[in-house]
């Protein structure tokens, strides 16, 4: 680890002299370099309450911090103003404000607000993945915080969401439904005052943070919440998809007719990658199914169980440009002002701006294109419901009697009503500083986590009719007819399905639904031993000896130095009458020692 750096290096070359070496790193560990952090790690961040996924700072972001802080306080001291920092905020930004804690305690207190009783809240772990972004965003050096904020911040995340600390007992309720997206502010400042506020982790004995000009500020400039509910709700649509799949394997199973659709033919001439996908994933789920060799019922399936792989594959790719949007904006800048330096651009010297980078709109736009992509499942998968029930109704009664139909129609209007697409009309809005723009990214994600709890219950009564009509037509042998890839799904819901109970019982989807629930929430922490260690081999870059700060000196001279003020602003058994029972950062610039080894 302790490697030489040749003193014959000028100090650009420092950051571009690499060394390869071997670390150990616990498994559970996540690292923020500002760069690489990815909607899956941001899911299992947001679903550990027992402190298996541990939170660290990069080196290299650590550096990009310090050095950020420290040009803006030189640039202060060049005599600059900067909002938020030496002014105060929004319409009144043409004022100064004095020194200490009491501006920063009137910001918060200002964003701070809440509705009061009765108002739906995040979920805690939704409130943890927001301040990691949040920390991730920081890590690019773009912002104002300082080396201590960051240092805080971690050992909040590594305590006060492990439900076996006792820091647990302090995350405040944080409220939904207080964002426009023009940053997320309200909710951010509801989780500061409850935590930082109030107890420093730093400094025993200390009630609460001491605050730096300008900090609490870069606390609530960001859609950190928006985009910690989106990326957990990707996560699960993630899931979803792939049980769509089966999905549409089991009507394959059920509809009898030619699977040509997810043949190996059929997957070479699709059009894109994702439905190619689509179509070998059903066709290794339909492995040793009789459906290949059995007369099929029909020379074509009905038009949404053929239409499925395009239909499913769009939602796939639909998905990906979701995520890949997502995760750009959490490992980029957001907030106002934004420093600029060599730390973090091609710039020599140092700059302080304004910038409205809360990236709503591109968000909105991501979020909108998933929620219609969905809709379109939601609907193919509900056809393809009624199709089953209105062709097998007669024969496996039960389909009928039990009003399937009704649940079926409830939980696909339940999908459309949160798939709806928001009109962008709603990004213009009207503020005390004047005319403003915010699309609503906030409501938008808001919508993609009821479109997942409602898919959720469309999924659970088409499995449960799909299920049905395959017992139907093969009865107790369908388990070893139908696709090895199916038959544990197909067993479940046989289990949990209506011929278990009396004509005259009223049949519950509890268990359908906690079968569903644990394809789309199972928690991948939980499969974790923390107790192991994994090792990465990665490249690391090498600072100087001697710590090397532009901010030293590449500042122009105070004489020089600008001071303009910133203006930012079947029936189954085929019997009707049944009455039985983070790795390390990669290439992470200006990269110390790990800090794990110390």
């Amino acid at each position: 680890i302790y490697t030489r750096v040749p003193s014959t290096l000028t100090s650009l070359e420092f950051y571009s002299a690499k060394i390869s070496t071997i670390i150990m790193v616990p498994e559970g560990t996540i690292y923020l370099t500002g760069d690489d952090l990815t909607v899956d790690q941001l899911a299992r961040i947001s679903e550990d309450c027992k402190g298996q996924v541990t939170i660290l700072l990069g080196e290299g972001a650590k550096y990009k911090i310090r050095e950020a802080r420290k040009g803006l306080e030189l640039k202060v001291a060049a005599g600059s103003q900067v909002y938020g920092t030496t002014t105060r905020t929004g319409p009144e930004k043409g004022r100064s404000i004095g020194e200490g804690q009491s501006f920063q305690l009137e910001v918060a207190a200002g964003y701070g607000g809440s509705w009061g009783c009765g108002q739906p809240l995040f979920e805690r772990g939704i409130c943890r993945a927001a301040w990691v972004v949040l920390l991730n965003q920081f890590a690019n050096g773009t912002n104002i915080i300082s080396q201590e904020l960051a240092e805080e911040m971690i050992l909040w995340l590594n305590s006060a969401w492990d439900e076996n600390n006792p820091m647990y007992s302090y995350i405040p309720t944080v409220e939904r439904g207080a964002s426009i997206s023009y940053a997320d502010l309200t909710a951010p400042m509801q989780l500061m005052l409850g935590t930082l506020a109030k107890k420093s982790l730093r400094i025993v004995g200390q009630e609460g943070y001491s605050f730096k000009p300008g900090e609490v500020l870069a606390l609530g400039s960001s859609n950190c919440f928006t985009m910690a509910e989106a990326a957990l709700s990707l996560n699960h649509i993630e899931r979803l998809l792939y049980l769509a799949e089966m999905a549409a394997a089991m009507d394959i199973e059920a509809e009898r007719s030619t699977p040509f659709i997810i043949s190996k033919g059929a997957e070479d001439i699709a059009q894109w990658n994702e439905k190619q996908q689509v179509i070998a994933r059903i066709r290794s789920m339909l492995s040793n199914s009789n459906v290949w060799t059995d007369k099929p019922s029909a020379l074509h399936p009905f038009v949404t169980l053929r239409a499925s792989p395009d239909i499913i594959g769009a939602a796939w790719e639909a998905l990906g440009s979701c995520k890949k949007v997502v995760e750009g904006m959490m490992n980029g800048h957001q907030g106002n002002p934004v420093m600029v330096g060599p730390w973090n651009s091609s710039l020599s010297s140092v700059e302080v701006g304004p910038v409205c980078s809360f990236d709503s709109t591109r968000l909105f736009l991501a979020f909108s294109h998933l929620q219609h992509a969905l809709s379109c499942l939601a609907i193919s998968v509900t056809q393809r419901g009624q199709h089953l029930l209105t062709n097998n109704g007669a024969t496996a009664t039960q389909l009928f009697s039990r009003r399937f139909e009704v649940h079926l129609e409830v939980s696909l209007r339940e999908v459309l009503d949160s798939g709806s697409v928001l009109p962008a009309a709603l990004g213009r809005m009207n503020c005390a500083a004047g005319y403003d723009w915010a699309a609503p990214a906030a409501q938008a994600a808001d919508k993609l986590t009821k479109i997942v709890a409602s898919m959720k219950k469309l999924f659970g009564v088409h499995l449960l009719i799909s299920c049905a009509v395959i017992d139907h037509k093969l009865g107790s042998s369908a388990p070893s007819l139908i696709g090895s890839g199916l038959s544990k799904l197909f067993q479940e819901i046989h289990n949990s399905s209506y011929h278990h109970i009396p004509l005259t019982e009223p049949f519950v989807f509890s268990d359908i639904r906690k079968i569903v629930d644990s394809y789309i929430d199972t928690n991948p922490v939980n499969n974790n031993n923390n107790n192991t260690t994994a090792e990465h081999s990665l490249q690391i870059e090498i600072p100087s000896c001697k710590v090397y700060s532009y901010a030293d000196y590449r500042l122009p001279k105070l004489e020089d130095a600008d001071t303009y003020s910133l203006d930012s602003d079947s029936d189954y058994s085929s019997a009707e009458d049944a009455s039985i029972n983070n790795s390390p950062p990669v290439d992470d610039s200006y990269l110390d020692f790990p800090s794990c080894l110390n």
